[in-house]
């Protein structure tokens, strides 16, 4: 697994990611994986001129 590699292989402490809010199922897999949710709601710009809802996660080695 990632979160694996991460920690042991390249020596991380907190690994972070950010997710579209309006993708619940990610975010269930996420937090069934041991990630918290650190901020909910940002608004991202697109390129496109677009806004879109993120939730940022964060996991911390144990």
């Amino acid at each position: 697994m990632f979160v694996e590699y991460g920690f042991a292989g390249l020596n991380l402490n907190k690994i972070l990611l950010r997710v579209i809010a309006s993708n619940k199922r990610a975010i269930h897999v996420y937090e069934k994986a041991g990630f918290k949710k650190t901020r909910i709601g940002c608004e991202i710009s697109q390129p496109s001129g677009d806004e879109i809802s993120v939730v940022f996660m964060e996991l911390n080695i144990k």
